[in-house]
């Protein structure tokens, strides 16, 4: 789905919060009957791409830890989920 639609589909629910209660009732829009996976973003270069920043920048920002994200088995990884977290927390902070 665009990224217009679900803006507008937000809109439409009322918020961002009845969005949320619509998918946690609507037997069509549940997702317990789905698999639970983990959205995750693995290597530096990967997650700047997502970021809209250069590979060399998302590894300065993850070791110094201004991106939230951890090494494992020597590779950067981070979830889309703490990334779009930390960054609305950012702009409403700004």
């Amino acid at each position: 789905m665009a990224h217009s639609k679900v803006y507008n589909l937000i809109e439409k629910l009322g918020g961002i919060d009845e969005l949320s209660n619509h998918l946690r009732q609507c037997s069509h829009c549940s997702m317990t009957d789905r698999p639970f996976t983990l959205d995750l973003i693995w290597g530096a270069k990967a997650i700047g791409e997502a970021c809209g920043l250069t590979e060399g920048a998302a590894k300065y920002m993850l070791v110094n830890r201004e991106l939230p994200g951890r090494k494992v088995g020597g590779k950067w990884v981070a979830s889309r989920e703490a990334l779009r977290l930390f960054f609305m927390d950012r702009e409403r902070a700004a």
